[in-house]
């Protein structure tokens, strides 16, 4: 094609004005998103003003407990171990039934987790629970303890399984989380020999994913030694004897 064949740009008709011809769908669009934030606002209020209501009846909840078991004599609890703050059954109950009522958009799992809040937050209301847990903070015993009570009680690191038990039995927390057995690597022998001497009950149990990552700055094929707890070299002995030959400590 020579230059005669090329468009030139004096030729081409000019470009049309983008917005000449478009709708004005701003204004209509800042509108529509002003009315639904009103919405979203006017419904926040009511939802702020349901859970008041709702924690109300728990702390009357939670007079009426105390009544009863002053009542019948009961020899009252050392201070933060009282049990009937926290009853599994009706927890679960309460579950099943706003998953029974949710016909979305929110899935089952998200309402679950909103009521987890709720009612962590009425239990706190009831009483200040105190968890201890097998820790540091961070540790899987600290995650089951946050999935089962909630972000609104008080947690309790504790450095070994037998302290837990001993934090509950003076008093010093109102419940304790330990490990008790995993899928790969058996039962925890230090958590079954304590239940044999203390008077302490199971009140409910957790089940909890485990995953274990493997950390290092050098190549897989390099790595000689891994440092690690004893229950992640057993929950990890088939990938370790797959992948890896080390030293582990």
């Amino acid at each position: 094609m020579d230059h005669h064949d090329q468009p030139m740009a004096t030729d081409a008709p000019p470009a049309p004005d983008a917005d000449a011809n478009a709708p004005s769908s701003a204004a209509p669009l800042t509108s529509d998103l002003a009315a639904l934030r009103k919405k979203i606002d006017s419904v926040d209020a009511q939802l702020v003003h349901l859970l008041n209501q709702r924690a109300t009846i728990s702390v009357q909840v939670g007079k009426v407990k105390q009544l009863a078991s002053e009542s019948s004599g009961s020899t009252p609890a050392p201070s933060g171990s009282s049990s009937d703050v926290y009853v599994p059954r009706r927890e679960r109950e309460v579950f099943e039934k706003v998953v029974r009522l949710n016909h979305g958009p929110l899935a089952h799992e998200a309402v679950v987790a909103i009521y987890r809040e709720i009612m962590s937050a009425s239990i706190s209301l009831q009483q200040q629970v105190a968890v201890a847990f097998l820790g540091p903070a961070g540790t899987h015993t600290h995650q089951a303890a946050l999935d089962r009570f909630g972000d609104s009680v008080l947690f309790v690191p504790i450095s070994t399984i037998a302290e837990v038990f001993t934090a509950v039995e003076q008093g010093r927390a109102t419940y304790g989380l330990v490990p008790l057995e995993n899928s790969t690597f058996g039962s925890v022998a230090q958590s079954l020999d304590r239940f044999m001497t203390t008077t302490l009950q199971i009140r409910a149990e957790s089940y909890l994913p485990i995953h274990h990552h493997l950390m290092s700055n050098s190549t897989l094929h390099t790595i000689r030694r891994v440092y690690s707890h004893p229950e992640a070299f057993g929950q990890c002995q088939k990938f370790l004897d797959t992948h890896l030959s080390v030293s582990c400590f």
